[in-house]
C-alpha cells in the first residue's frame, strides 16, 4: 500500500538512501530539510521537501500532520558545543514527537533511529542485547540515549519503535572514506595492541531493517538492533578495505594515548576549519572500547530481518563508488 511518508535527515548519507527506496517501493515521499542543507543526493528524485529544523517545533507542524509513517533520522553525529548533540538529538526528537502527537494522533508509525552509540560498547565476548542496561561513553550516545527514553514517554499517543544500527558504511559515507584516504598512501594504522570486534552494517541493509520496522505490526514499543550478518575484527575489515583498494599497506600499532593526543590537537585547531572534525576528544573515548557488537537476532525474529551485502562485497561496492565520484 502506498504511503505518504516523512523522512527527516532525508538529504544525508542514510536517510537520501531510504528515500531512494522507499520511493522505490511506490510511496510518496516528503523529505524534511533545512533551508542551507546540502541536497545533492536528492536531485532528480520524486519527492517533496518540507523546509524547517527539528529544533523549531511551529516549522513541523504542516509536514508531520499529513504523514502516515515518520522516519526520524535527523541527528548531530559530530559536533564542536557538547550542547549540540542534546539540543538537536534529544530535544528535537522530543519537539517531533510533540508535533506527531498533537497534529497527527492516526499515524501509523514512528520510526526513530538511533544507534549502538545510545547503548554502549559491548563486554568483550559478548554480543550486546537490546534488554541489556545502556552505557554510553560520548555526549553523542548519551543524546540518542535521551532521545529514546522521550520516545518511551509518548508510546501510549504514538505507536514507536526504535532501530538501532552499528556503524554504517557504503556509497555516500564519508566516515570511512577518511580510513580509505589512508590506507591509499600504504598505511594501515591500528588502535592498540589487542583485537578489537565490531558490528558494521552496509546502508542497503540498514536501510531494510529500518522499514521493516515501520511495517511490522509487532514492533510498536520496540527495540531492535541492526546489523550486517558477520561481525568482524578492525584487522580485518581494514584487510578488507586494503584488498579492495589492491594496496599492500604497512601495519603501524597506534597505542591509545596517541588517538588521544591527535584527539586533542584536532579539537584545537577546529576553529580554523569549516567542517567539524571527524575526531575530538568525546570520539576518542568512543574508540577506546575494543567491543562493539550487537545481538541483532530480534530483528531478524520479529520483523523478517535478514542482511545480504557480505562485507567483501560491501567494501569492493564502496570503493567502486567512491572512485566513480573522484572520492578516492
Amino acid at each position: 500500500m502506498n504511503m505518504k511518508v516523512l523522512v527527516t535527515g532525508s538529504n544525508g548519507f542514510l536517510g537520501s538512501h531510504l528515500v531512494e527506496e522507499l520511493l522505490r517501493r511506490g510511496h510518496r515521499v516528503t523529505g524534511l530539510v533545512r533551508k542551507t542543507s546540502d541536497l545533492r543526493w536528492l536531485e532528480g528524485l520524486d519527492m517533496d521537501l518540507a523546509y524547517g529544523e527539528i529544533s523549531d517545533s511551529p516549522s513541523l507542524a504542516e509536514p508531520a500532520k499529513e504523514a502516515d509513517v515518520v522516519y526520524h533520522l535527523a541527528a548531530v553525529t559530530k559536533a564542536r558545543q557538547r550542547e549540540t548533540y542534546y539540543r538537536v538529538n534529544h530535544q528535537g526528537t522530543r519537539n517531533l514527537l510533540e508535533v506527531c502527537a498533537r497534529f497527527n494522533p492516526s499515524l501509523e508509525k514512528f520510526v526513530l533511529v538511533s544507534s549502538l552509540a545510545a547503548a554502549g560498547p559491548s563486554p568483550e565476548g559478548k554480543l550486546l542485547g537490546d534488554t541489556d542496561p545502556c552505557q554510553p561513553v560520548s555526549d553523542y550516545g548519551r543524546s540518542k540515549l535521551m532521545a529514546e527514553q522521550a520516545a518511551g514517554e509518548y508510546q501510549g499517543r504514538l505507536p514507536i519503535t526504535v532501530v538501532r544500527p552499528p556503524a554504517v558504511y557504503g556509497p555516500r559515507d564519508r566516515d570511512f572514506l577518511a580510513y580509505f584516504r589512508i590506507l591509499k598512501k600504504r598505511l594501515r594504522p591500528l588502535l592498540g595492541f589487542g583485537e578489537r570486534q565490531l558490528s558494521i552494517c552496509h546502508v542497503r541493509d540498514a536501510v531494510q531493517g529500518i522499514i521493516l520496522a515501520a511495517e511490522s505490526e509487532k514492533s510498536s514499543g520496540q527495540i531492535y538492533f541492526l546489523a550486517g550478518a558477520e561481525d568482524c575484527s578492525w584487522d580485518e575489515l581494514t584487510r578488507t578495505m586494503a584488498a579492495a583498494l589492491a594496496v599492500r599497506a604497512l601495519t603501524v600499532r597506534v597505542p591509545l594515548f596517541a588517538l588521544h593526543v591527535a584527539a586533542f590537537f584536532s579539537e584545537l585547531f577546529a576553529p580554523f576549519s569549516r567542517e567539524e572534525p571527524v575526531l575530538d576528544r568525546r570520539k576518542a573515548r568512543e574508540w577506546s572500547h575494543r567491543c562493539w557488537t550487537c545481538d541483532w537476532s530480534r530483528a531478524r525474529d520479529e520483523l523478517g530481518y535478514r542482511p545480504t551485502v557480505s562485507l567483501q562485497e560491501g567494501i569492493r561496492g564502496t570503493v567502486g563508488w567512491y572512485r566513480e565520484v573522484g572520492w578516492l
